[in-house]
């Protein structure tokens, strides 16, 4: 046995512990032995046991896990929370990527911090659902009304009991070159990017703006956008 925590006795989870049983199968991406279960109490995992082990003091809940597979959350490193609520908008249901955000700008324009907080809901729900417990949000749109948005973002992250990087898209070609830097402005996308305070430190955010490719690609290759353009595509072929 493994015990990772000891929550204090005055903690309002103290008394609660839920003993997930014997596994089907454990993944711990590290050299403990989890294929007896885990133990939770206060939203953490405080024991972990081996094959045969109980845990060390009795526990209130019992889950019997032998028909399911114990592995760490997933993380999702690339999302967009608002565009959940468009998705299966008619109209651009089959429109290539570059017609299909240029239409859906001047509707995600309108978009009000309540609307936000719904989409962001669904997006994390979902992806609780599926195993993930981690995601990076890449939100660019702050027009008028929206300027606390990353906020609202934040405030699903926690009620929700996730864990978040927030932050900042960019655009890198105007529309002369094939892109939609108008577009994107119509939206609010290149003003300001909310307001600066202290969150919880488990949902740091990134700020800021990168105009060139190179910059972008160097900065945020893990979540960029790869040969969406064809200018994109011809490069990498080429290269």
């Amino acid at each position: 046995m493994t015990q990772l925590f000891d929550l204090p006795p005055t903690h309002p989870a103290a008394e609660s512990r839920l003993w997930i049983r014997n596994p089907l199968a454990a993944f711990t991406a590290n050299s403990l032995d989890a294929s007896g279960g885990l133990v939770v109490s206060g939203g953490r995992i405080v024991e972990v046991l081996g094959a045969g082990q109980t845990p060390s003091v009795p526990c209130q809940q019992t889950f019997d896990a032998g028909n399911h597979v114990l592995l760490p959350g997933l993380i999702n490193t690339h999302h967009h929370f608002y565009q959940t609520l468009t998705r299966a908008w008619g109209p651009v249901a089959n429109a290539p990527l570059f017609p299909w955000l240029q239409n859906l700008y001047p509707v995600w324009a309108r978009l009000t911090p309540r609307d936000l907080e719904l989409a962001a809901t669904v997006a994390l729900a979902e992806l609780l659902l599926s195993g993930c417990t981690t995601a990076a949000d890449h939100h660019y749109l702050f027009p008028a009304g929206m300027e606390d948005a990353v906020d609202v973002e934040i405030g699903v992250v926690r009620r929700l009991g996730m864990r978040g990087t927030l932050t900042r898209g960019s655009m890198t070609l105007g529309e002369d070159d094939g892109g939609l830097a108008a577009a994107v402005d119509s939206a609010g996308a290149g003003g300001g990017a909310g307001r600066q305070r202290t969150a919880d430190p488990r949902i740091p955010r990134a700020r800021g703006r990168c105009r060139d490719p190179d910059c972008a690609g160097a900065l945020l290759a893990v979540f960029r956008h790869q040969g969406d353009h064809g200018r994109e595509r011809r490069a990498g072929r080429a290269a």
